[in-house]
């Protein structure tokens, strides 16, 4: 029992006077003076009437010097360093721009306790263009799993569906809608609303009016309805002479959610067929088309389709 206490300890001991050495070592070699390289957050600002046609590199390398303790404050607990080169009221006509050695001096920022031995770069060259502003649609990227027994009706709905996004004509222009960023609801069985971010995805060369806008799902209870003898309609006359459609009525059942299906009625339904389609038809079957208000959905028609026959008549004189 005395010999395990002594083992403990000597552990003890030893283990503190290793941490004690390392901890004296780190002390001493901190102290002492060293250059290391740093990648630094670079930022360019543009002239209003300018953008970028391609994001600029996001940071440049330097070379800094200093002692230990300020260099290993400096790389990782100082949030105000960068270079920032200050363009705005620079006249900018061509669509390349160079960004010189001294733009980049002349930016560097929140070097305290640390001094610059060397910058790595003699010189960036920008794309930029005129900039134009336009309005588009916002595409939601947002994916709805309603639980056993409930629907999504219609699609996700944002609010506002425009922004106006910004930058270089180039790009913007080509720009159809803007989408927001993916998110995925599964086992919904009620509707809800959020708000969600637009995409950073063109970071730095476009910019939008907004960061959020709000979006609705609106999930209910799923329910079924069928609709019998519907009657068939001739959209641009009557039925030709010639002619028999039959059968002239179709029984429909729908699928949807609950309150979606109970304002459903049989006076909101339009089942027909073109005239034109019974002239021109060679094959004897017509498909009518249906109409109906809202996102239900249509699981089973009956008849599948109607048969449009051609009557012919014959005039026989009898020879006494």
């Amino acid at each position: 029992m005395r010999h395990k206490i002594k083992t403990i300890l000597f552990s003890k001991s030893y283990i503190g006077a290793l941490l004690f050495a390392l901890a004296l070592w780190a002390y001493t070699a901190l102290s002492g003076h060293y250059s290391t390289l740093v990648n630094m957050p670079l930022k360019i600002i543009l002239p209003e009437n300018r953008a970028f046609e391609e994001p600029p590199p996001k940071s440049i390398l330097l070379e800094v010097k200093g002692t230990g303790w300020n260099l290993f404050n400096f790389l990782f607990f100082n949030n105000s360093k960068q270079v920032m080169v200050d363009l705005s009221d620079s006249k900018i006509i061509d669509s390349e721009f160079s960004v010189q050695r001294s733009n980049l001096l002349k930016g560097i920022q929140g070097m305290e306790k640390v001094e610059l031995s060397d910058i790595l770069t003699e010189s960036i060259t920008v794309h930029t263009g005129k900039v134009t502003t336009y309005g588009v649609k916002v595409e939601p990227d947002i994916r709805v799993e309603p639980a056993d027994g409930f629907t999504l009706v219609g699609n996700v709905k944002v609010y506002p569906d425009m922004v106006e996004i910004r930058g270089n004509d180039k790009i913007v222009s080509k720009i159809q809608s803007w989408k927001t960023k993916y998110a995925f609801y599964e086992d919904v069985n009620k509707s809800f609303s959020e708000s969600i971010e637009l995409s950073d995805s063109l970071d730095g060369i476009v910019n939008i009016n907004l960061k959020k806008v709000d979006f609705i799902a609106n999930v209910q209870q799923t329910c079924e309805i069928t609709f019998n003898e519907i009657k068939v309609n001739i959209r641009g006359g009557t039925t030709p002479k010639n002619h028999v459609i039959y059968p002239d009525f179709v029984t429909i059942t729908f699928r949807g959610g609950i309150n979606e299906i109970a304002e459903l009625n049989p006076d909101k339904l339009s089942v027909s067929i073109n005239y034109a389609d019974i002239i021109n038809d060679k094959t004897g079957i017509l498909i009518p088309k249906i109409e109906y208000p809202g996102s239900v959905k249509i699981i089973n028609v009956e008849p599948k389709y109607l048969i449009n026959h051609k009557v012919v008549r014959t005039n026989t004189l009898a020879e006494n």
